[in-house]
């Protein structure tokens, strides 16, 4: 009996740490292949990602990666339920870096996090999160909801249609031929924030930068609906293609700031470009 039981544990034993390690890769280049789940979950340490369209409803994993010393790399790749997990684990000091590239089908809900890996997603539909410290995130020909922040990496969006929710202490953001859903903002501390609607907005949109400026171009695109611009008194600007039919001051936080608005079309949306001490413009 005591030998059985001691042979029963050293089974579980072994299952355990079979199970812990049955996941993590090691090697230059990683290829595995999945079956669709509802969302894939992505961490890098400064690994960069790059999410694309498969023609499948599998997604396909592929990892290179330059580290030195090899051993300190691991790839963590594993299924939990409906959940995709990919990890970047990294051991001791390194140098070089890693590409994930993922292949996935439509409808997918996309988590990414990193310290100052990059991640780039083209033409996805679904609903993408990210956060960086540092890294930059660009998305093209993508369509869905897009809620993005980070650091002090930039933010870049063109030929994207959805619910955009974009934010970077001191990085840019950069929106060109973007099609709103449902009413959007997109602010920076003390970058630029620029935001190229592709036609007329139909929703809410908020520009703002603290320092910087915050940009709203409508490319030639009939103007329509209220729009609102803040700006400090003394260090910022406001400008405008457009007469003012309301202008007031006010105060905030000890300083004096100053609003000027203008509608065109009562029923178009509201449109609010706001800095601190940068140019709040429309063109």
């Amino acid at each position: 009996m005591k030998k059985s039981t001691s042979i029963m544990v050293v089974i579980g034993l072994a299952v355990i740490f079979l199970a812990s390690t049955a996941f993590a890769y090691q090697g230059r280049k990683i290829t595995e292949t999945f079956d669709k789940k509802s969302r894939i979950k992505i961490s890098t340490v400064s690994g960069d990602c790059i999410v694309k369209k498969g023609t499948t409803d599998k997604i396909e994993v592929e990892v290179e990666n330059s580290y030195t010393p090899q051993d300190n790399f691991e790839a963590e790749l594993y299924e939990s339920g409906k959940t995709l997990h990919l990890a970047e684990l990294i051991h001791g000091n390194t140098r070089g870096g890693a590409i994930w590239t993922i292949t996935a089908p439509d409808g997918i809900k996309i988590e990414f996090s990193t310290a100052s890996g990059r991640l780039v997603i083209r033409g996805l539909q679904g609903e993408f999160e990210a956060s960086t410290a540092s890294g930059e995130i660009e998305i093209i020909d993508c369509g869905g909801e897009f809620h993005f922040s980070t650091a002090s990496g930039d933010i870049s969006a063109r030929n994207c249609t959805g619910a955009f929710d974009l934010s970077t202490a001191s990085g840019e953001i950069m929106a060109s031929s973007v099609t709103l859903d449902e009413p959007g903002s997109f602010s920076t501390a003390s970058g630029t924030a620029e935001v190229h609607p592709a036609k007329t907005p139909e929703f809410n949109l908020s520009v703002s930068s603290a320092s910087g400026s915050a940009i709203v171009d409508y490319d030639g695109n009939p103007v329509k609906g209220t729009f609102e611009f803040t700006a400090k008194k003394r260090n910022g600007e406001i400008d405008a293609p457009f007469a003012f039919d309301h202008e007031e001051e006010f105060r905030r936080y000890g300083d004096r700031y100053v609003r000027k608005t203008f509608t065109k079309e009562t029923d178009g949306p509201l449109i609010e470009i706001s800095t601190a001490s940068g140019e709040a413009i429309l063109k």
